[in-house]
Formats: structure tokens, sequence, C-alpha cells
């Protein structure tokens, strides 16, 4: 977890049946409105990298760094696995 900039509020992660992304993107609006994305950070998983993963749907879910680091440390504290279950926006 020490890995994430301090400054970072926010990560997202995508999932496909054949990846776990996790990335950071910043977005830049202009005076005229339109948008510019810069890249900073991706980390791409293969399922293999996991103890189970079942993906039914792509989806992309952000968090809140700051919640995120403290769980990834918890459950590397206490030697836990960690698991996820989202389906669709909100759930």
């Amino acid at each position: 977890t020490a890995h994430f900039p301090p400054k970072w509020d926010e990560i997202t992660i995508c999932v496909t049946k054949d990846q776990f992304i996790i990335k950071k993107c910043d977005e830049i609006v202009r005076d005229d409105d339109s948008v510019a994305v810069g890249m900073n950070f991706q980390v791409v998983c293969e399922p293999r990298e996991f103890l189970s993963y079942d993906i039914q749907y792509q989806s992309d879910i952000t968090f809140c760094l700051r919640e995120f680091k403290f769980l990834l440390g918890l459950a590397d504290l206490l030697n836990l696995p960690m698991t996820m279950y989202f389906d669709s926006r909100g759930r």
C-alpha cells in the first residue's frame, strides 16, 4: 500500500474475464468543456494470480484510495484473503 502516492484520492478497478486492472486516471476539464485524460498508473493482473476469479460482466468500480489502502493493509496484517463482490453501479 505504500506504493500509492498520498496525493491520490481515488483509484479505479476494471475487471474483465481475462484481466484485473487497477488504474489511476486524471481528468482535466478545459475551458471549452473538453476533457483531457492522462494515465498516471496502471497495474494489470491475470486471473491465475487470484485464489478465485469469477467475472460475469466487464465492470469498473472507483474506490476512495484511503479506504482501499486500509482494507489492503488489514488483510495483509491478518494474513486474510480479500474478497470483492459487485455487480452493477451502486451495488
